[in-house]
Protein backbone atom coordinates (compact mmCIF):
# COMPACT_ATOMS: atom_id res chain seq x y z
CA UNK A 1 0.00 0.00 0.00
CA UNK A 2 1.23 3.37 -0.95
CA UNK A 3 0.68 6.44 1.41
CA UNK A 4 0.25 9.74 0.78
CA UNK A 5 3.05 12.68 -0.24
CA UNK A 6 4.36 13.88 3.27
CA UNK A 7 6.71 16.83 4.03
CA UNK A 8 9.66 16.72 6.24
CA UNK A 9 12.48 19.31 6.83
CA UNK A 10 15.20 19.88 4.89
CA UNK A 11 18.31 17.88 5.56
CA UNK A 12 21.84 19.56 4.94
CA UNK A 13 22.70 18.78 1.06
CA UNK A 14 19.40 19.53 -0.05
CA UNK A 15 18.07 22.20 -2.09
CA UNK A 16 14.78 23.94 -0.69
CA UNK A 17 12.96 24.04 2.70
CA UNK A 18 11.00 21.31 2.87
CA UNK A 19 12.21 17.48 1.16
CA UNK A 20 9.08 14.85 -0.08
CA UNK A 21 9.57 11.77 1.46
CA UNK A 22 6.66 9.00 0.31
CA UNK A 23 5.69 6.01 1.85
CA UNK A 24 6.15 2.51 0.46
CA UNK A 25 4.04 -0.09 1.74
CA UNK A 26 3.32 1.82 4.95
CA UNK A 27 7.33 0.48 5.93
CA UNK A 28 9.66 2.06 3.26
CA UNK A 29 10.62 6.00 3.42
CA UNK A 30 11.67 7.21 0.19
CA UNK A 31 13.47 10.72 0.54
CA UNK A 32 13.10 12.35 -2.76
CA UNK A 33 15.48 15.32 -1.37
CA UNK A 34 18.05 12.64 -0.79
CA UNK A 35 19.28 12.00 -4.26
CA UNK A 36 22.03 8.98 -4.56
CA UNK A 37 23.49 10.01 -8.07
CA UNK A 38 26.12 6.94 -8.28
CA UNK A 39 23.21 4.30 -7.80
CA UNK A 40 21.03 5.65 -10.68
CA UNK A 41 20.49 3.75 -13.68
CA UNK A 42 19.52 4.82 -17.64
CA UNK A 43 15.41 4.63 -16.71
CA UNK A 44 15.51 5.51 -12.93
CA UNK A 45 16.82 7.79 -10.15
CA UNK A 46 18.08 6.68 -6.97
CA UNK A 47 17.10 8.17 -3.49
CA UNK A 48 17.85 7.46 -0.14
CA UNK A 49 15.39 4.81 2.02
CA UNK A 50 14.36 4.44 5.41
CA UNK A 51 13.37 1.22 6.56
CA UNK A 52 10.99 2.34 9.73
CA UNK A 53 10.75 -1.54 11.03
CA UNK A 54 14.84 -1.85 10.49
CA UNK A 55 16.32 1.58 10.77
CA UNK A 56 20.13 0.34 10.30
CA UNK A 57 19.21 -1.46 6.91
CA UNK A 58 21.32 0.59 3.72
CA UNK A 59 18.39 0.34 0.87
CA UNK A 60 18.19 2.94 -1.77
CA UNK A 61 15.05 3.28 -3.98
CA UNK A 62 15.28 2.90 -7.76
CA UNK A 63 12.29 5.64 -9.31
CA UNK A 64 11.51 5.10 -12.77
CA UNK A 65 11.69 7.85 -14.69
CA UNK A 66 8.69 9.96 -15.78
CA UNK A 67 7.41 8.87 -19.24
CA UNK A 68 9.36 5.20 -19.30
CA UNK A 69 7.37 2.72 -19.51
CA UNK A 70 8.07 -0.17 -17.39
CA UNK A 71 7.80 -3.58 -17.39
CA UNK A 72 5.99 -4.69 -14.13
CA UNK A 73 6.85 -8.53 -14.81
CA UNK A 74 10.09 -7.70 -15.36
CA UNK A 75 10.36 -5.83 -11.68
CA UNK A 76 8.05 -8.74 -10.32
CA UNK A 77 10.78 -11.00 -11.02
CA UNK A 78 12.86 -9.31 -8.63
CA UNK A 79 11.50 -11.59 -6.03
CA UNK A 80 11.64 -14.78 -7.42
CA UNK A 81 15.19 -15.19 -6.87
CA UNK A 82 17.35 -15.20 -3.86
CA UNK A 83 21.02 -14.92 -5.08
CA UNK A 84 24.15 -14.05 -3.21
CA UNK A 85 25.01 -12.08 -6.49
CA UNK A 86 21.95 -10.22 -7.29
CA UNK A 87 20.55 -6.55 -5.52
CA UNK A 88 17.73 -8.03 -3.49
CA UNK A 89 15.15 -6.11 -3.81
CA UNK A 90 12.64 -5.72 -0.78
CA UNK A 91 9.42 -4.57 -2.62
CA UNK A 92 7.79 -2.52 -5.29
CA UNK A 93 5.31 0.53 -5.20
CA UNK A 94 4.36 3.93 -6.57
CA UNK A 95 4.88 7.04 -5.40
CA UNK A 96 3.90 10.61 -5.95
CA UNK A 97 7.06 12.61 -7.38
CA UNK A 98 6.55 16.31 -6.74
CA UNK A 99 5.29 18.07 -10.28
CA UNK A 100 4.61 14.76 -11.63
CA UNK A 101 0.75 13.67 -12.48
CA UNK A 102 1.22 10.08 -12.63
CA UNK A 103 2.48 7.57 -9.91
CA UNK A 104 5.83 6.81 -10.16
CA UNK A 105 7.13 2.97 -9.65
CA UNK A 106 9.76 2.57 -6.70
CA UNK A 107 11.60 -0.56 -6.22
CA UNK A 108 13.26 -0.83 -3.09
CA UNK A 109 16.44 -2.18 -2.60
CA UNK A 110 19.56 -3.43 -0.44
CA UNK A 111 22.61 -0.96 -1.10
CA UNK A 112 25.53 -2.48 -2.77
CA UNK A 113 28.47 -2.37 -0.45
CA UNK A 114 31.16 -1.85 -3.70
CA UNK A 115 31.01 0.22 -6.37
CA UNK A 116 30.64 -0.34 -10.04
CA UNK A 117 32.25 -2.59 -12.11
CA UNK A 118 32.58 0.26 -14.86
CA UNK A 119 34.26 2.95 -12.08
CA UNK A 120 37.38 0.19 -11.65
CA UNK A 121 40.08 2.16 -12.89
CA UNK A 122 42.70 -0.45 -14.69
CA UNK A 123 42.49 -3.69 -15.83
CA UNK A 124 41.09 -7.30 -13.92
CA UNK A 125 43.93 -8.94 -13.28
CA UNK A 126 42.79 -12.39 -15.16
CA UNK A 127 42.97 -14.72 -11.83
CA UNK A 128 40.17 -12.68 -10.59
CA UNK A 129 38.19 -12.32 -13.15
CA UNK A 130 38.37 -15.81 -14.17
CA UNK A 131 38.32 -17.20 -10.46
CA UNK A 132 35.83 -14.48 -8.76
CA UNK A 133 34.06 -12.45 -10.65
CA UNK A 134 32.71 -14.73 -14.23
CA UNK A 135 31.88 -18.00 -11.79
CA UNK A 136 29.82 -15.54 -9.59
CA UNK A 137 27.87 -14.04 -12.57
CA UNK A 138 27.42 -17.28 -14.58
CA UNK A 139 25.83 -18.58 -11.73
CA UNK A 140 23.41 -15.60 -10.93
CA UNK A 141 22.31 -15.84 -15.14
CA UNK A 142 22.02 -19.59 -14.38
CA UNK A 143 19.57 -19.57 -11.54
CA UNK A 144 17.66 -16.37 -13.15
CA UNK A 145 17.89 -18.43 -16.94
CA UNK A 146 16.18 -21.61 -14.16
CA UNK A 147 13.38 -19.26 -13.46
CA UNK A 148 12.76 -18.12 -17.00
CA UNK A 149 14.59 -14.64 -16.48
CA UNK A 150 16.38 -12.60 -19.06
CA UNK A 151 18.20 -10.07 -17.25
CA UNK A 152 18.79 -8.17 -20.63
CA UNK A 153 20.98 -5.32 -18.77
CA UNK A 154 24.11 -7.32 -18.04
CA UNK A 155 26.75 -4.46 -18.30
CA UNK A 156 29.70 -2.67 -16.73
CA UNK A 157 27.63 -0.13 -15.12
CA UNK A 158 25.05 -2.51 -13.93
CA UNK A 159 27.82 -4.74 -11.98
CA UNK A 160 28.66 -3.83 -8.58
CA UNK A 161 31.31 -5.64 -6.26
CA UNK A 162 29.98 -6.46 -2.65
CA UNK A 163 32.65 -4.80 -0.93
Amino acid sequence: MVEPAKKSSATPGTKGATASVQSVDERFEVDLGKQLPDLNSPRAKSYVVRDTKDPSASLFALVVNPGVVWRASAFATQFAVNHRSLMRARTIGSIAAAGEKRRQAAIIFERPQGARLSTRRGAIKEDILCGALLPQILDALEELHAKGITHRALRPDNLFFCE
